[in-house]
């Protein structure tokens, strides 16, 4: 993929084009396709004199205008743009960019604070997004070379990613690959628009709805706040919609059997990933637009979708053409784990041997889930380690965050993660029941992201434990 190419012809075809809108004193207010490319040549050329040319830049914000502007000018043009999430602690941020290389951090004003805490000594370079409107202006659009599409341009570190090792890498073909199937599902002009909420470091938001955007100049309006997504729904008209069954519930609690009008007048298409849907949540918007989708990180959200009008309640979708999908080792039922060779698969984890431990010898990516394909269809079953997956397709490793617990307080012997209505629930085998573990659950809250933390424990002696030999 030529991003420097493809950003050229559409300056041609859409530079007076209302692109980007965000919310300004409560009303949406564009971006025109125009200066969306001059503020990301700007920056792109900006960095590169910085010396950053390959470098790890961290970008850290909430979704915005400018978090787009500098996602793009590093992916497309001068290193490896690492989003991070928008909640994520300065102390974790200091860490994550120790821990990668990383040698800059575009952020947003509201993370100033946090910036300035980290180190000098780190030689970390920091750019407020604040400042990208006042860098010099490219005195000639169009003449940086696009980076390799074959080379990491993008590290994402997935919801249930627990270290910096499990980072997954992306190239600029992996990003872009998901459009010629999704084309023939589905067709976008710049008629057509898209309401934002989903978190930009997440692969299904930064590839289907921000990164395809360049191909077909739809245009896209950010949620100001998660809280809101009802009400802007009515007043950004989409015509279509991404989305984790999740929201879709909520939606659905709100307007009952009146759902249709929850997504305005013009809705085309709902596309429904992140997590497992429920038959009764797709019973509910039966009759509704509504495609079921399947991705994950590690194949930059491309692997399968429906076709309109072929949907069923089993399947996530039609798998695409143009990748090899299989059942490795299955049973009698055609049950196994699923796998994938092609261009959607990414290039590997920052851990070497973690890549090398979810790649075969033939090539094909095992992707932890297990399901079966029928008639090109494929359905997910359950993962195969042991994960937590909420409603809002956050992931959690159970394995990792358990034996990161017991490591807080030698008296917690086990610890049994499980999800109780999207809220973590931890039952804590202990050897003395006298002694507290309440101080090394705090601080395992402190450790992890937020979705991971623990609202309610259960201690449990040890003594009690049947299964303990």
């Amino acid at each position: 993929m030529d991003v420097n190419k493809l950003l050229k012809e559409d300056y041609q075809k859409w530079k007076n084009n209302q692109y980007i809108f965000q919310k300004v004193q409560g009303r949406f207010e564009g971006t025109t396709f125009g200066q969306f490319t001059e503020d990301t040549y700007r920056l792109a050329e900006y960095l590169l004199r910085l010396g950053l040319a390959d470098e790890k830049v961290i970008i850290y914000g909430r979704n915005s205008y400018s978090l787009m502007v500098a996602d793009l000018a590093v992916t497309a043009f001068v290193g490896i743009s690492v989003v991070v999430a928008k909640d994520m602690k300065g102390e974790s941020v200091r860490k994550l960019a120790e821990a990668i290389g990383a040698r800059a951090i575009l952020y947003a004003s509201e993370k100033e604070e946090t910036v300035r805490k980290i180190p000098e000594t780190m030689k970390i370079r920091t750019l407020c997004f604040d400042e990208i409107p006042h860098l010099p202006e490219s005195e000639q659009l169009f003449h940086l070379s696009s980076r390799d599409p074959d080379v990491c341009s993008k590290i994402v570190f997935s919801s249930g990613t627990t270290g910096p090792s499990k980072g997954v890498q992306l190239s600029l073909r992996n990003i872009f690959f998901g459009y010629s199937e999704l084309s023939k599902r589905v067709q976008y002009t710049t008629e057509d628009r898209v309401y934002l909420f989903l978190p930009l470091n997440h692969v299904y938001a930064s590839c289907y709805c921000y990164y395809l955007s360049l191909i077909d100049g739809y245009q896209i309006f950010l949620a100001s706040s998660t809280s809101k997504i009802a009400e802007e729904l009515l007043e950004s008209q989409p015509t279509f919609f991404c989305a984790v069954p999740l929201v879709y519930k909520k939606l659905l609690d709100q307007y009952g059997d009146q759902i249709g009008q929850a997504f305005g007048s013009r809705i085309r298409f709902l596309f429904c990933s992140g997590a497992p849907c429920p038959k009764e949540l797709r019973r509910a918007y039966r009759g509704l637009p509504m495609l079921q989708a399947f991705g994950m990180s590690e194949t930059a959200a491309s692997f399968s979708i429906d076709y309109p009008g072929d949907q069923d309640d089993d399947s996530a979708g039609t798998i695409f053409s143009n990748i090899d999908a299989r059942i490795f080792d299955p049973d009698e039922q055609g049950v196994g784990e699923i796998i994938v060779k092609g261009e959607n698969v990414f290039l590997g984890y920052l851990d070497e041997q973690l890549t090398e431990e979810c790649f075969d010898e033939n090539g094909y990516f095992h992707t932890g889930d297990i399901g079966k394909i029928r008639n090109g269809k494929l359905i997910v079953l359950q993962r195969k380690k042991k994960t937590l997956v909420g409603s809002n397709g956050e992931t959690m490793d159970v394995t990792a965050l358990s034996e990161m617990l017991c490591a807080l307080d030698p008296n917690i012997h086990r610890a049994d993660l499980t999800l109780v209505r999207d809220r973590l629930s931890a039952d804590l085998y202990v050897k003395d029941p006298a002694r507290s573990v309440e101080a090394a659950v705090e601080q395992y809250n402190q450790k992890v992201l937020r979705h991971e933390r623990i609202e309610h424990v259960n201690i449990i002696p040890d003594s009690l434990d049947k299964r303990l030999k």
